[in-house]
Parts: C-alpha cells; structure tokens; sequence
C-alpha cells in the first residue's frame, strides 16, 4: 500500500531456505478519505481495514487518537466495493460498505460505538 497505488494482496510460496524473486504489477489507486469518529479520549488507537466481502484484509492503518473524538485515514484502493472495519484499543466498533470508483471521492465517516 502507498500514495496513488493501490493496495494488493497475493500469495508468495518460498520454500524453505530458498530465495525467490516475485515480480509486482502496481496498479494506480483511487484515494479516499475515511473519518472515524468516537467519543472524546474514549479510544487511544484506532485501526481502520479494507476488505473485499468475507475475504481477508486487503489494507489495513492504525493510528494513536491522541485525546481527540477522530482519526483520518487516506486509503487507495482498486476499483471496487469493500468492506470498511474500524475498532478502538476500548473495544469500540463501527463498519461501512464503500465503493471505490473514479470522481468518488467524498470522505466516508465512520462512527465507533460498543456492539
């Protein structure tokens, strides 16, 4: 994962004391920006990850909240809609389905709360 690419995940089998070489096809990213928004100092760490549906995390961020009631993440990602899971250290929870596609760019929020 990184600015303007989009976030992969593949699977690299290395045998046991052998090296190996993996060619990487980068694709560009489309960006957007997620608010993840909790109760003022409730929560110290907030992670945010994306997935397809039922699939393992594809991207996945974590950040200190420090004393604040949000965090922002910037993710690229694939065309595509993906699951958006975001939990605190204090067992707070929140998710969104979002769909990333080209001019959609507006921020999606996010809101933490116990389940």
């Amino acid at each position: 994962q990184g600015p303007g690419v989009a976030a992969a995940k593949f699977p690299i089998d290395v045998p046991a004391g052998a090296e190996v070489q993996q060619d990487i096809e980068l694709q560009p990213g489309i960006a957007r920006k997620f608010r993840i928004e909790f109760a003022a100092g409730s929560s110290a760490w907030v992670t945010l990850a994306l997935r397809q549906p039922n699939e393992a995390h594809t991207w996945i961020s974590g950040q200190a909240a420090r004393g604040g009631a949000f965090v922002e993440f910037v993710a690229f990602m694939a065309p595509g809609s993906y699951e958006a899971l975001a939990w605190g250290n204090d067992g707070l929870q929140g998710r969104a389905t979002v769909v990333f596609t080209p001019g959609g760019e507006s921020a999606v929020r996010i809101g933490l709360a116990r389940q």
